[in-house]
């Protein structure tokens, strides 16, 4: 199956609506739908991310955070999702860590603003 991108567009945008609307399983559900047809969809991915943190499911996020800071992503709010995964599996020194480095990397994007 193939999806146009008029069509990858709607998945991620009806995602992140569902987000909005506190349906974080229906969220998920679309981002799943997408990155099926598209693994590759970092915004799928990330919607994905926030739609597994909603729903506390954390191992799931843990492995996703780690899948999108191998492919190169260090966004401040990806390291902020990493903290908040970690925190849920009860990693809390991890958590912590990942937080601090989230703080670190904000700061430096509010400086170079």
């Amino acid at each position: 199956m193939k999806l146009t991108l008029h069509q990858q567009e709607m998945l991620l945008l009806q995602g992140w609506l569902q987000l909005q609307y506190n349906q974080p399983e229906k969220a998920r559900i679309l981002f799943a739908a997408l990155l099926t047809v598209v693994p590759d969809h970092v915004d799928g991915q990330r919607g994905e991310l926030v739609a597994l943190i909603q729903l506390k499911q954390g191992e799931a996020a843990l492995t996703r955070c780690k899948a999108l800071i191998a492919q190169g992503h260090s966004e401040p709010q990806l390291w902020l999702c990493l903290s908040k995964a970690l925190q849920l599996e009860g990693e809390l020194s991890e958590a912590q860590a990942a937080y601090h480095h989230y703080l670190t990397l904000e700061d430096s994007h509010d400086g170079a603003n």
